[in-house]
């Protein structure tokens, strides 16, 4: 084994992935696996400028009579023991660097810094004006990075006092998220197609985790179609997302204005039937306003959350539509209607959101929906919509006219028991 791990790292390796494509092709391969759409947000000016996405994934360990590294590999954040590689991707999934392992409680921020900390380092591979796509665990390294020239994409904070992104915040997270859940993908393609890096991994292996993780990635290089292709709505997607980012959310401004969340009176509680005008939807024009499938995709397990409880699906209709005022957030356009629907929030079962779209009754398909905004973290973008707001369109425009909608993973709804809570205030233990 350990001879045809080595002779694969030697010969294999090299030919596919990683540092060892530096001195013949390696920025050859940086440029030729960027996307149209990745190439287009970030750097239309400058067709020389590289994308590579980065990301820490974890490899779970046991615990070790060495306690050195005990106390190196258990993680504060996972209670668990655990090392963690740093994965480095192009736009297309093309793993393009893998390095490690590192301590747990290392922060990305603080390995990414230690790979270029000088001129010798990975960062002589790069150059100046290189665009770096990095979630928010990197956010420390920012300024380190960009003084040495790199160009650093990163989704937005909540600043503080705010319960959700601005539009604008949001709108750049958005072209951000559109090319960075490639990296999140590759990490689950390691441990999908090898379970080997999805278990706890025996103390004795450790030393060639790395080796063997390296090979992984080769192989899935040479044997594995692109995640994020090249594909023909490509250029189109990302000329729409150029051309919104900067459209503001006028319906979200009519909510604020006239406190329409704390607002029960002029709005009546119907179901999905009671609402005949809405604009039926294909699935094609529901990528549209999604720019994409992963909205879609999370529509279906949001609205099982809801039509599981008692089979109906409610919402809220502004029964005075035309006393608002439309026409001064340039929302007018005929026989307006004003939706209003309660959705329960994915991460939290106390949290629940506010979802407001805006239709016209007397236009067809996507022409009538005029404006939506939701409470959530993303809910105010309009580069596309969150999932929220996609589940409603999904719903009321798409799903509601079949017969019926399979709900996912059903088979799963009765598998654990049912425990009536106790009082336990006399603070006796159970």
């Amino acid at each position: 084994m350990n001879a045809a791990r080595i002779s694969l790292y030697n010969q294999f390796v090299p030919k596919y992935l990683g540092i060892h494509r530096f001195e013949a092709d390696n920025r050859l391969v940086l440029l030729d696996h960027r996307t149209v759409v990745s190439r287009n947000l970030f750097c239309a000016d400058d067709d020389n400028r590289a994308i590579t996405i980065w990301d820490g994934t974890y490899i779970y360990c046991q615990k070790s009579s060495n306690y050195r590294f005990q106390r190196a590999s258990y993680s504060m954040h996972k209670y668990r023991n655990l090392v963690k590689p740093m994965v480095a991707v192009a736009p297309d999934g093309h793993i393009i660097y893998l390095f490690g392992p590192f301590d747990a409680n290392k922060s990305d921020a603080d390995i990414i810094l230690s790979l270029f900390k000088d001129t010798n380092s990975v960062r002589s591979r790069f150059q100046q004006g290189d665009i770096f796509i990095v979630d928010r665990g990197f956010v420390s390294a920012i300024p380190v990075l960009e003084s040495y020239g790199f160009v650093i994409k990163m989704p937005e904070f909540i600043e503080r006092g705010q319960t959700s992104l601005s539009v604008e915040q949001a709108n750049r997270s958005r072209l951000v998220t559109k090319c960075r859940f490639v990296v999140e993908a590759v990490n689950g393609r390691f441990k999908q197609i090898y379970s080997y890096f999805n278990k706890v991994w025996q103390n004795t292996e450790i030393p060639h985790l790395m080796m063997d993780f390296t090979i992984a990635g080769a192989i899935l290089n040479l044997t594995k179609l692109p995640i994020e292709s090249d594909s023909l709505d490509g250029e189109r997607i990302a000329d729409l997302m150029l051309l919104k980012i900067n459209i503001p959310n006028k319906l979200n401004d009519l909510v604020e204005a006239l406190n329409l969340n704390r607002k029960q009176i002029i709005f009546a509680r119907m179901t999905a039937e009671s609402v005949p005008d809405f604009p039926e939807l294909s699935l094609q024009e529901l990528r549209t306003i999604a720019l994409g499938s992963y909205q879609i995709k999370q529509a279906r397990s949001y609205y099982a959350e809801h039509i599981r409880v008692d089979g109906m699906y409610e919402l809220q209709v502004c029964i005075h539509a035309e006393r608002l005022p439309l026409e001064k957030y340039d929302l007018l356009t005929g026989d307006n209607s004003l939706i209003r629907i309660r959705i329960q929030s994915r991460h939290s079962g106390r949290t629940k959101y506010l979802v407001y779209i805006l239709i016209d009754k007397n236009r067809e398909a996507l022409n009538a929906i005029i404006g939506y905004c939701c409470q959530c973290e993303n809910g105010l973008r309009t580069v596309d919509c969150c999932a929220d707001v996609m589940t409603v369109l999904w719903y009321l425009g798409y799903g509601r006219h079949f017969i019926s909608i399979p709900l996912p993973a059903s088979f799963l709804d009765d598998v654990t028991a049912d425990v009536e809570s106790s009082d336990t205030s006399d603070g006796d233990e159970n």
